[in-house]
């Protein structure tokens, strides 16, 4: 078995038609899936050194953000590089959200089956 790195992602909450949605604040078009990994779409195979296609995610935990964003923890795994403030992944898969107030991050955290943190 491969053990994951844990790293941290911020994401925009989108609510569609009663699903909330993990969505990329880098790529409109990426919606997290819920119950299974992210994996990463290159066109060169996996996340290289001499490109920068991947999963990206922090090296340390991140402030909570403004109303409509989460931040939390993704499971890392597959291609993994690490850079200056973190990673990039061929495969990821959140793992927690901070406990930010608001209904949207708990219906997210319930829909993608993990659990709110609160931030010490």
């Amino acid at each position: 078995m491969v053990e994951a790195i844990i790293g941290y992602r911020m994401w925009r909450l989108k609510p569609d038609d009663g699903t909330v949605w993990l969505q990329s604040i880098y790529v409109d078009s990426c919606l997290w899936p819920q119950l299974d990994p992210l994996r990463a779409e290159c066109r060169c195979g996996t996340p290289g050194l001499a490109h920068t296609c991947g999963i990206y995610a922090w090296e340390v935990p991140l402030r909570d953000p403004y109303p409509g964003i989460a931040v939390g923890e993704v499971a890392l795994w597959g291609e993994v590089h690490t850079h200056t403030l973190g990673y990039r992944a061929e495969f990821a898969r959140p793992v927690s959200i901070n406990g930010a107030p608001g209904l949207l991050s708990r219906v997210a955290a319930y829909q993608y089956d993990i659990p709110t943190v609160k931030r010490a």
